[in-house]
């Protein structure tokens, strides 16, 4: 969802800007998490073990955000 240039056919067309605004947060907060690349890739196999690394990241990510 790119916003469209002044001289696009599509360019009448409106965007929603909560949408927009809330999809970039959610995709801002994919790739932070994205950092600990053992989720990204999977490497740990078992449901258990990713919840576990899974965690570790977003909790890592709150604690950079806050303090």
């Amino acid at each position: 969802m790119i916003p469209y240039r002044k001289n696009s056919r599509q360019a009448g067309q409106r965007i929603d800007k909560c949408l927009y605004r809330y999809r970039h947060l959610v995709e801002n907060a994919v790739a932070r998490i994205k950092h600990f690349r053992a989720i990204t890739i999977r490497y740990d196999k078992l449901k258990t073990e990713l919840c576990q690394h899974g965690g570790t990241g977003v909790y890592h990510c709150l604690v950079a955000n806050v303090g």
